[in-house]
């Protein structure tokens, strides 16, 4: 196979950005602030190195029996405070929503405080929650979550929108 020519040769650097963030509120440096706005105006995915704290009382919603096992993710709307495609009992649903609502808060205010001129044009939806291993899954390329890609959902079009993943 010949190589490619050098207008389609793309490297990891020019389509992502990592910021070296620590923490999942600011205030952030307005460097920082800038570089994440101009790569994401540039059609650059973000990837911020950042961990979500699991309390211990919660380790035992990581596994994957937590999915009802017909879709890939547990899903929380926030505006109901509904779980979606979980085999979890009541209580174990409740602590599940309250974990998803919380990592929900974070990336609301992690958004907010690093791109504050977006801020007032965000809109909450859905989070989803992939307790299963992908690894070692047989998808179809156009459901293989292992490569990059813009997410379309047939049942929720979103109209030119973006999702944060």
């Amino acid at each position: 196979m010949p190589d490619a020519p050098d207008h389609f040769v793309t490297t990891l650097d020019q389509v992502l950005e990592q910021l070296p963030l620590e923490a999942w509120r600011g205030p952030f440096d307005a460097g920082v602030q800038s570089r994440a706005l101009e790569a994401l105006e540039s059609g650059k995915v973000l990837v911020l190195p950042l961990r979500f704290a699991v309390a211990d009382a919660e380790r035992h919603l990581l596994d994957p029996t937590t999915q009802a096992g017909r879709r890939k993710n547990v899903s929380f709307d926030p505006q109901t405070d509904r779980l979606g495609d979980t085999a979890l009992s009541a209580e174990d649903q409740a602590a599940l929503a309250s974990m998803m609502r919380r990592f929900a808060d974070a990336a609301a205010t992690l958004l907010a405080d690093l791109l504050p001129s977006y801020a007032g044009q965000l809109r909450r939806a859905r989070t989803s929650f992939r307790p299963a291993e992908i690894e070692g899954r047989a998808y179809s390329v156009r459901h293989d979550d292992r490569l990059l890609h813009v997410d379309a959902f047939p049942t929720r079009p979103l109209r030119g929108a973006r999702i944060l993943r």
